[in-house]
């Protein structure tokens, strides 16, 4: 069996791990990037909205982009609520992955594709590779592979809490400046969206598992809705797409011995939105850093510096979405039929009372 040396191993060239490989080479350690696809970012499992503070992490993001956005619409029960100055971009997601992992590989680092990780071997990881189970003895790994991450349940007893989306993209009637976001009871856990893509929308629901929801009939009431509004110039989709995402929060273990996670893989979604692009970016680019650092110094003690740096930047934000995500859990068959629009403003981060308690007044 061959068998191959590498200071960092990333697993997955999803933002998170390309941008974490990105910043390990570029930090001088020796990193081999594996993705189980053939073609980085393809299929696009993505809303590809992203605030427009991801130009911090990457110079090649403006070739992704397909749209900018002005603000956000938030939608009550089909009714307007609230709008939100929100500069944004709309992504070709394939595009803005791809130039991250090439990012990493001009940075020094190897890109694998159609490569998987296999099982740990008493010295290192065996992967598949060309046909061939070549073995690879990292020094730190770093996971980036996904919601439903291996690398995550080495170091984790469960995994997050996911919540199923499914989106079509749909020709729209007239281009629009604005993000549109729609709650309602019909999205159990979860809530709609129209994202302007040019003379294209993706159109999409995400909701809860935990209460039973079915999410393609959501969603084709959903569509039913926005073509009676007039938005759409027909009801047939011209790209379909899905998948899953973490909406419980980070995992409590994102950093165990030599592994750090990142992106999905350590729960780095907002718990309530699921936007997860941004918190991808940051904790990839901590995770390379942090690494790399270790690496140099020969103290993977220093691994343990993850957790703080993380916490630092993103804590706040994801501990205030964990506790809403919670109370949005335990409210939702009461209080939602009750009053859903009191329930809605204090889950959802478009309105004041998001940012406050959730005791019921």
């Amino acid at each position: 069996m061959a068998k191959w040396e590498t200071d960092i191993l990333v697993v997955g060239a999803g933002p998170a791990g390309s941008i974490a490989a990105r910043e390990a080479a570029a930090g001088g350690a020796k990193v081999v990037l594996i993705e189980r696809k053939s073609t980085v970012g393809i299929p696009v499992q993505c809303a590809e909205y992203v605030p427009a503070s991801v130009r911090e992490f990457t110079g090649a993001h403006m070739g992704s982009v397909v749209q900018r956005v002005k603000g956000i619409r938030t939608f009550i029960q089909q009714s307007e609520a609230a709008y939100t100055k929100a500069p944004g971009y709309i992504l070709e997601r394939s595009v803005f992955d791809r130039n991250l992992a090439w990012e990493a590989r001009d940075q020094g680092a190897t890109l694998l594709l159609s490569t998987v990780l296999l099982e740990k071997s008493p010295h290192g990881e065996v992967l598949y590779h060309q046909g061939k189970k070549p073995e690879i003895v990292p020094k730190v790994i770093i996971g980036g592979d996904g919601p439903r991450s291996l690398i995550a349940g080495r170091i984790n007893n469960s995994g997050p809490v996911l919540a199923v989306a499914a989106q079509y993209t749909l020709e729209l009637t007239a281009e629009l400046e604005d993000v549109e976001i729609y709650l309602d009871f019909a999205f159990p856990g979860g809530y709609a969206w129209l994202f302007p893509k040019g003379q294209f929308c993706n159109l999409g629901v995400a909701v809860d598992r935990r209460f039973g929801a079915k999410v393609l009939p959501a969603l084709h009431n959903f569509l039913e809705f926005i073509l009676k509004a007039g938005k759409l110039r027909s009801a047939q989709p011209v790209k379909k797409t899905g998948g899953v995402l973490p909406i419980s929060g980070p995992l409590p273990n994102t950093q165990k011995e030599n592994i750090l996670l990142v992106g999905d893989a350590g729960g780095f979604t907002h718990p309530i939105t699921g936007g997860g692009i941004l918190h991808a970016l940051i904790s990839g680019q901590l995770a390379g850093k942090i690494a790399a650092h270790a690496v140099k110094k020969d103290d993977l003690t220093l691994l343990g510096n993850y957790e703080e740096n993380w916490q630092a930047v993103l804590g706040d934000t994801l501990e205030r979405g964990s506790a809403k995500r919670n109370y949005l859990t335990e409210q939702w068959q009461d209080l939602g039929r009750k009053d859903f629009q009191l329930l809605a403003r204090r889950t959802w981060i478009a309105f004041r009372e998001y940012f406050r308690g959730c005791t019921i007044e």
